[in-house]
């Protein structure tokens, strides 16, 4: 339909919302505000979201910066949800969606870093292994890897 009528939709980058959404909260700490802007242009994290409500993403990445930072910087769920014109649900489930994306990533950086260290496995193998076991080829991969990180190589 939108072709048809000839509209163009404009997608929001959620970083731009940030500061509204913090200034709407009353939250005054750069430092939370800047690491809230890292979350969201950490590569990755946007592009896996796509389709998200912007101001959802915005205030989720500032709830997760409040966490990490705490002091005054402390804003709860529903004072972010508020201000961003979202449920608390909506920030629970983003808060999830964006944490998991950080640590999947994580995983894969690990798997990088340790490159030839670790014994090279067909990712289809994996993925038959993973369907066998009824979970995910990520699932398998990091229980690998934290064990490793764990107890060394």
């Amino acid at each position: 339909m939108l072709n048809e009528l000839d509209l163009k939709v404009t997608v929001t980058d959620p970083a731009k919302c940030v500061s509204i959404v913090a200034d709407r909260a009353g939250l005054n700490d750069k430092k939370t505000t800047a690491q809230a802007l890292k979350i969201l242009k950490d590569r990755g994290v946007v592009p896996s979201l796509a389709g998200k409500d912007t101001m959802g993403l915005a205030a989720t990445a500032l709830y997760i910066a409040c966490v990490r930072n705490g002091g005054k910087a402390k804003k709860t769920q529903k004072e972010l949800a508020e201000a961003a014109g979202v449920t608390e649900i909506t920030i629970r489930h983003r808060s999830n969606e964006i944490k998991s994306v950080i640590e999947e990533k994580g995983v894969l950086s690990t798997l990088r870093q340790l490159g030839s260290e670790i014994v090279r496995v067909n990712f289809r193998q994996l993925g038959i292994l993973a369907e066998d076991a009824g979970t995910s080829v990520f699932e398998i991969v990091r229980s690998i890897i934290i064990p490793i990180r764990l107890y060394g190589k």
